[in-house]
């Protein structure tokens, strides 16, 4: 879920999902537990690729510090830190002009959401264009496999 702007491979799988397939949602999901943050929330390496991989987390981590330092328990800072990833990552995604595009000529909406492993649901962090768009009715996104469904208190997921 690192979204970046020079990922040639993420961006060519976004363009093609919102330029050729017209999807009508784009889902950018974090998830507790997250090996990555928990990572990038120490000074050590991991080794290899891995550890440019890790280098926007650790970014938001340095910006990030004294709230991050605050919250003693280190899972509930991982998550936070998976939870900060999305809403940049949703900076970056937004500002894609394909997205852009398709925002403003047919209405896309962009979710960040978090999946608590634990608890199996996601948390819609509220992050996104789709927020504004919500309604008083709950959402429903069908897939082949499962279902995501969007409403006022959040979101859950539910496979079939």
């Amino acid at each position: 879920n690192i979204v970046s702007p020079t990922d040639i491979n993420s961006s060519a799988v976004i363009e093609y999902a919102v330029a050729h397939l017209k999807v009508q949602h784009i889902v950018l999901c974090g998830h507790t537990s997250c090996g990555g943050a928990g990572a990038a929330l120490g000074d050590s390496r991991v080794g290899g690729v891995l550890d440019t991989w890790l280098t926007p987390l650790k970014k938001l981590r340095r910006e990030n510090k004294a709230e991050l330092e605050g919250i003693t328990d280190q899972g509930a800072r991982a998550a936070r830190l998976a939870e900060l990833n999305v809403a940049a990552g949703m900076e970056t995604l937004l500002s894609n002009v394909v997205v852009e595009d398709a925002v403003n000529e047919r209405g896309l909406l962009v979710h960040g959401v978090l999946f608590d492993i634990g608890s199996g649901k996601l948390r819609d962090l509220g992050v996104g264009n789709s927020k504004a768009n919500f309604v008083e009715s709950e959402r429903v996104v069908r897939g082949n496999h499962g279902m995501l469904v969007f409403g006022g208190e959040g979101s859950t997921m539910a496979t079939r």
